[in-house]
């Protein structure tokens, strides 16, 4: 029944947002951030300390603005996800574009016809990113971790999908998405989340936080480059698609050692697009909850 009740609300929410003007949807979605923000004094403590120990040359206003900031993109992104079902590839240009780095780098990973893994974050609306870069004529799928409840994320997969992104995650999913890459399509993968003890421990804004290795693992053992891909969204609404890479390291042949040096590349590329809009990055997460064992010993 909770279940229900749950995906009973999102469905509402979502049915009125996208059927507001798109102005109006906006609007209430930064009402909605505006009560969140006041009324979730947890997650504001945890992203206040995150943001100011991510940037310590930085002061407490400013620390602020970005947690204020963090809060109302994530309102504006429910109502753009919202408005997504009102995306097509006839109309895409209206909600997502493209700037000439990303589009030639696009064009040269297409034109060499071999699968790539696109390495993302929670940085911009993620959602748009891997949709929009399909709506504009590129491939893609996703590896994504499910939605607790169970109809919530069978829904949300089928918004992701309308326009051709095939979405891995039940079981199986790795094996799956391998077979993709294997016939040349290109696998997207967020790893900018608190991977537990499943992770390794690699350097994020200067501390070590646990990060799944499955991007780096794929990419030396099946030759895959590794490119990262974001968003931002400007003040018109409108998702700039960024596509920047390839992230690289130098192998040594040990592949324990090449994964960990990887991974911290992976992480050095996400980091470098939340630094240019760090307002817009999920910083109500514990990105750094898992601490290495080291650590563990000494407290």
């Amino acid at each position: 029944m909770k279940q229900r009740l749950e995906y009973l609300l999102v469905i509402v929410v979502a049915f009125v947002l996208r059927n507001l003007p798109r102005r109006a949807a906006w609007a209430t979605g930064r009402a909605l951030a505006w009560l969140w923000y006041r009324l979730d004094r947890r997650h504001v403590r945890i992203a206040r300390e995150a943001a100011a120990a991510s940037f310590p040359e930085r002061d407490a206003a400013w620390v602020e603005r970005t947690v204020r900031g963090c809060y109302r993109h994530l309102g504006l992104s429910i109502a753009d996800f919202a408005w997504m079902r009102r995306m097509t590839r006839e109309n895409v240009h209206e909600f997502a574009a493209m700037d000439d780095e990303t589009r030639a780098n696009a064009e040269r990973i297409a034109a060499a016809g071999n699968g790539v893994i696109f390495l993302t974050g929670h940085v911009g609306l993620w959602e748009y990113t891997g949709v929009c870069y399909v709506a504009l004529g590129y491939n893609l799928s996703a590896i994504a971790r499910p939605i607790d409840n169970p109809l919530i994320s069978d829904w949300v997969d089928r918004e992701r999908e309308r326009l051709g992104m095939p979405v891995f995650h039940k079981r199986g999913a790795l094996v799956s998405a391998l077979r993709y890459l294997k016939e040349g399509g290109n696998v997207g993968i967020l790893l900018d989340q608190d991977a537990g003890q499943r992770g390794v421990f690699v350097p994020f804004f200067g501390r070590l936080a646990s990060t799944l290795p499955t991007a780096a693992d794929i990419s030396l053992r099946t030759g895959a480059p590794v490119w990262c891909g974001t968003s931002w969204r400007d003040e018109r609404g409108l998702h700039h698609l960024v596509v920047r890479g390839p992230v690289e390291v130098e192998t040594t042949g040990n592949r324990e050692r090449d994964t960990l040096a990887l991974t911290a590349a992976c992480n050095a590329a996400i980091e470098e697009r939340i630094r240019e809009h760090p307002e817009q990055w999920l910083w109500v997460h514990r990105r750094w909850k898992t601490r290495p064992p080291e650590e563990r010993g000494r407290s």
